[in-house]
């Protein structure tokens, strides 16, 4: 059976067509250069250290992500109005194996490269001259979330 980190990458990319980082609060930046080991990345370097000059695009639009688990996991939700007329909620949340998650996140931002193309003949540039590895990894985009929430369930 996969480890819980390797089962959330997984699901992840394959249902979000992603990779997440373990943990979610890793911090990582545009531009970070480094190598993807053991599900997670491993920051070597970055286009700035490398002198690369690159621009990033903020995106404007946002979106509101959820992901459960595909085996293993129940959501149930019940909600109710109180006389008051303020809505009361009620969310249990079911795991039953090991592994197994709930994704949500809100407000999910886009921050990406702009300039990729000249990006690309500078990275060539640099590996011609020595200075870039065949196994490093160019962090192009991330997704930032206003609010996320992550379960999972585990035995310990």
């Amino acid at each position: 059976m996969a480890s819980p980190a390797r089962r959330y990458h997984q699901e992840i990319h394959d249902d979000l067509g992603f990779f997440a980082t373990w943990l979610p609060s890793d911090t990582l930046e545009i531009g970070d250069v480094g190598r993807w080991e053991g599900g997670k990345f491993r920051h070597a370097s970055s286009l700035k250290e490398l002198g690369i000059p690159f621009t990033i695009n903020e995106g404007r639009a946002v979106q509101d992500i959820q992901y459960t688990s595909k085996h293993g996991t129940t959501i149930n939700a019940s909600a109710k109005a109180l006389v008051s007329a303020v809505a009361k909620a009620e969310i249990s949340i079911e795991f039953s194996s090991e592994g197994t998650f709930v994704f949500h996140a809100s407000k999910l931002h886009l921050r990406q490269l702009e300039n990729r193309a000249v990006i690309a003949k500078d990275l060539l540039k640099n590996y011609k001259l020595g200075h870039w590895d065949k196994s490093w990894l160019l962090v192009e985009s991330l997704h930032t979330a206003d609010r996320a929430t992550i379960n999972r369930c585990s035995t310990s």
